[in-house]
């Protein structure tokens, strides 16, 4: 942990130092945030450096009902199998941090430190890059403020690929932003009574205690 504080902190002061304004602090496959040692670093680091936090519950493990299926979380399993088949002590031992209690609880405490958060972080368009799925996750966005995960992009591949990159997802990416190009998103929200913010904007909306659906 004392590692995993050293280097986040130093990621985030770079950036300070180059003049790059930081909107939020997030993690890659939820590696951060499933791990709560690791994750308590992460809410003293949005502490200290008054910046909001991705919420780390997940709309497919919250509403299962209403977002069955999702392809991200059926990747989460295939990893969490991987884990187990190679180190299966390890993998019991974590396997209590998978539980929605353990997501619950890690919102909750971001609340009680006073963190800047979305309430739900919507990762259904995951893997189903399609107008008639987004419109169905536009529809059934519970109240409050969703993070939906979207990863707009192109498939032309660089040489070398940054750190963490999900190469495998290339194609995706260019139907992600097909999608949200053609579909005349801004009136679907229109419809819909959902509103665009950013993280910027999080406070500000929920100390007006609005019960509005709202994206980011």
């Amino acid at each position: 942990p004392d590692e995993v504080r050293i280097e986040l902190k130093a990621q985030i002061q770079i950036l300070s130092d180059y003049g790059i304004p930081l909107d939020h602090l997030s993690d890659q496959h939820g590696i951060l945030s499933l791990y709560p040692k690791f994750y308590e670093i992460v809410v003293e680091l949005a502490k200290e450096f008054h910046l909001p936090i991705r919420s780390p519950l997940i709309a497919s493990m919250k509403y299962p009902r209403v977002f069955p299926h999702s392809e991200m979380k059926k990747k989460a399993l295939r990893i969490l199998k991987s884990f187990i088949l190679s180190a299966p002590l390890k993998a019991i031992v974590c396997s209590r941090d998978f539980r929605l209690f353990e997501f619950d609880r890690k919102k909750n405490k971001l609340d009680f430190d006073e963190v800047s958060h979305p309430d739900l972080l919507v990762d259904y368009f995951y893997g189903n890059p399609t107008p008639s799925n987004l419109i169905y996750i536009l529809e059934h966005l519970p109240p409050g403020i969703n993070e939906v995960i979207l990863h707009l992009g192109t498939n032309i591949r660089q040489e070398e690929y940054p750190s963490g990159l999900d190469v495998e997802y290339f194609t995706n990416r260019e139907l992600e932003l097909m999608t949200v190009s053609d579909m005349c998103l801004n009136d679907y929200l229109k419809y819909f009574n959902i509103r665009r913010i950013g993280y910027a904007e999080i406070n500000k909306i929920k100390a007006t205690q609005c019960d509005d659906q709202i994206s980011l």
